[in-house]
């Protein structure tokens, strides 16, 4: 009979764990011919499976401690239930009796197993010879656990059967004694080997298995809480990758089905037009070149039947090309506005992504929506980040998006009523079959607003906020060459703001000049000028005054239509620059001399000369690095792109476009050109030189003024010279 109710759970590589019910008799692994005799196949399984976790004991080898016998055959809380035996004590007694012919360490290990009540294993291992029954502790262990299973203890009774105290009766037979073996790092594995190994004969015991399909019995308390953290950060990748998937974006342009994000690249994208667009032709200001053009359009689209009569066709694609901020995406939703369509606005960089194909599926779907609101406009802003050029050496699925528009731009009817409205500031970088009639039919050039034009746009701008009287529109508008119309709306902006932070209830003047100077020149950085010394601010308004001594000379004696009229100069540093000196031309400048590019030479070179005249050659600073680099690149430009030199007129260009590398010239033409180069800025420097020379004194008086007031205006510098007054005592008034 079994002793022990107990239940040992053992772990193997079998879907379910195994349930042993009777007295320890473990003895199910293959590792050791001992515990064969239980003749359970289930062992070789279990044997295989996961070792449990023991404390080690320092003195164990590795290979060893993985074999022990309580690492294999005992779970963690069947030991954690005897009073006397830990599971390290109990490998280190194994490791020791099974390495030792000690047999008061063999007779300790013995002891450890009867009080862990396996009494079939001990007598296995004394029938197996390496126990000596004359140790008395041995013999007196053997013979308690021969009496717990039900044997007999006979004196003298040979020992090569293991089961010689069996009720059965079975002729002991002669064996060769058993060795014990080693692997050949000396790290011993717990192997017999028995030469002439008896068949068992089995015990008249009832041995139980069961099958537990339980979770709980295929994983300790360890694997289950990894299982549980592994399945919840599982659940949280998938959930994560769901929300970006499904997200949608407020965009009343395009949903995509499947969302946004991580959605718009697996999910079909359905692209939904602007229908109520409420900008008009009138409120597009500046740019009254490019309307007729538009409108004609426009009247495709209201009216096509009376087109079609004479067989004209309604173009495929309209290409705006301008600097950035003039008005292409406004001139687009205008022509959209007038005729009453839907509108589809998307840019270029949003049809790619990071998988292929992407590209060119969304170009279908967008053609696909817009075939069923035609008549209709598609934008696709900034076109040249997917219409660029194409090379040899470019891949295939680089091109797909390019070639995929291609397509369907040449797939559907004219008569559809789809128009394609593409804007980009590289003309020069799409691809030819891009760009040739039958797809891009009409390029329109957007320019920058000239005077009128900038006129208009800020009469539109500062209609809508509340303005002083005494602003005049036209002298903002002349000062303002080369703005564009959102930096005319960035300068009411600004001024808007400086007028709110000053509590005005109106905008004044002086807001404006503040928003243009901060536009032009950078935000003063009032707190440098009171860390300068004073020679540092001496130093910075001679230089700054040799540069509007030059614009006043040259603005006396020049015969040109065009002349440059000093705006305002100031010695607080802004941005990189310690001072500066701005001068605005007097009228709209559509073409420039070679006497106008001479007196752009000569006023950069005016800062330079002066701090040469007052301090000396040798004491010249290098604040005047970035006027030389101006001058040269103007020099350089006369010399080898207009013709103003004594080269003659060729163009001398090197470095061509992004596109297609320019001529190469030889050693000797290029130095030809650096020649004429310094001829231009010699001649330059010497006529500064005279005229800053001559009016030395009017020079010094100026600077003087400037240390005193830090910024004037153009009309106190002339007020100076002529021996007037400054009307202001507050150092910096004039905000700059």
């Amino acid at each position: 009979m079994l002793n022990s109710s107990r239940k040992f759970l053992l772990r193997g590589t079998s879907n379910a764990g195994v349930s042993l019910a009777g007295s320890g008799s473990c003895n199910i692994t293959s590792a050791n011919p001992l515990m064969k005799s239980a003749s359970l196949i289930l062992g070789s399984a279990l044997n295989r499976g996961s070792y449990l976790e023991v404390p080690k004991f320092s003195s164990v080898p590795e290979a060893f401690y993985n074999n022990l016998f309580v690492n294999r055959l005992f779970h963690t809380s069947t030991i954690e239930k005897a009073s006397r035996v830990s599971p390290a004590k109990l490998a280190r007694l194994e490791y020791e009796a099974q390495t030792s012919n000690n047999m008061d360490r063999k007779a300790e290990y013995l002891q450890a197993l009867f009080d862990l009540e396996h009494y079939q294993m001990i007598v296995q291992l004394v029938d197996s010879g390496s126990y000596s029954l004359d140790h008395p502790l041995i013999r007196q262990i053997y013979r308690a656990s021969l009496e717990r299973i039900g044997g007999v203890y006979q004196e003298n009774a040979p020992r090569t059967n293991y089961y010689a105290y069996s009720s059965q009766t079975q002729q002991p037979q002669q064996s060769t004694p058993p060795t014990f073996t080693g692997t050949p790092d000396n790290s011993y594995i717990n192997t017999y080997n028995f030469p002439h190994q008896p068949q068992p004969v089995i015990l008249p015991q009832k041995l139980v298995v069961t099958m537990d399909d339980s979770f709980f019995s295929r994983f300790n308390k360890v694997n289950l809480n990894r299982s549980i953290l592994s399945m919840l950060f599982s659940l949280a990748i998938v959930g994560l990758f769901v929300y970006l998937a499904y997200y949608t974006p407020n965009d009343p342009t395009k949903q995509k089905q499947g969302g946004g994000g991580l959605g718009s690249m697996f999910g079909q994208t359905t692209y939904k037009p602007i229908t109520n667009v409420e900008t008009r032709f009138n409120d597009v200001k500046g740019i009254d070149e490019c309307r007729g053009e538009l409108e004609e359009i426009v009247d495709f689209l209201k009216n096509p039947e009376k087109f079609n009569k004479l067989g004209g066709k309604l173009p495929k694609g309209v290409l705006l090309v301008g600097k950035p901020g003039v008005g292409k995406t406004l001139l687009a939703k205008a022509i959209a506005g007038e005729a009453g369509v839907p509108f589809f606005f998307c840019s270029g960089s949003e049809f790619d992504e990071m998988f292929v194909g992407v590209g060119a599926r969304r170009i279908r779907e967008l053609f696909a929506a817009a075939r069923k609101q035609a008549p209709c406009i598609i934008f696709i802003d900034e076109i040249d980040s997917l219409g660029g050029k194409r090379t040899a050496k470019d891949p295939f699925y680089s091109k797909q998006t390019l070639n995929q528009i291609l397509s369907e731009m040449d797939g559907f009817k004219s008569s559809e009523g789809i128009i394609v409205i593409g804007a980009t500031n590289l003309l020069e970088s799409l691809d030819k079959a891009l760009i040739r009639p039958g797809r891009f039919d009409r390029h329109i050039e957007v320019p920058l607003p000239d005077l009128r034009g900038r006129k208009e746009i800020l009469d539109l701008y500062l209609k809508k906020v509340p303005l002083n009287p005494s602003v005049n529109v036209e002298t903002i508008a002349k000062k303002t060459t080369g703005f564009t119309g959102a930096d005319l709306e960035n300068l009411v902006n600004v001024a808007s703001i400086r007028a709110c932070t000053k509590n005005k209830e109106q905008i004044s003047s002086d807001d404006i000049d503040y928003a243009f100077d901060r536009i032009v020149m950078g935000i003063a950085r009032t707190s440098s000028i009171n860390v300068m010394n004073e020679k540092d601010k001496e130093i910075t308004a001679i230089h700054e005054c040799g540069h509007a001594m030059v614009v006043l000379l040259n603005q006396k004696k020049s015969s040109q239509l065009n002349k440059d009229i000093l705006h305002k100069l100031t010695i607080i540093p802004r941005g990189s620059a310690l001072g500066f000196t701005a001068s605005l031309p007097e009228r709209e400048v559509h073409h420039m001399s070679k006497q106008q590019y001479i007196q752009i030479i000569e006023k950069a070179l005016g800062g330079v000369v002066a701090e040469e005249i007052i301090y000396g050659k040798d004491n010249v600073t290098s604040g005047c690095t970035s006027d030389l680099q101006h001058a040269t690149n103007i020099a350089r430009s006369m010399v080898t792109r207009f013709g103003m030199s004594e080269l003659g007129l060729i163009d001398f260009t090197e470095e061509g476009s992004m596109y297609q590398k320019g001529p190469e010239f030889s050693p000797e033409t290029k130095r030809l050109i650096d020649i004429e180069i310094q001829k231009i800025i010699n001649s330059s420097y010497e006529r500064v030189k005279a005229m800053l020379k001559e009016n030395e004194t009017e020079l010094r008086k100026l600077a003087k003024e400037l240390v005193k007031y830090e910024t004037l205006s153009g009309k106190e510098v002339l007020d100076i010279l002529e021996g007037k007054e400054v009307k202001r005592s507050i150092v910096g008034e004039v905000e700059f």
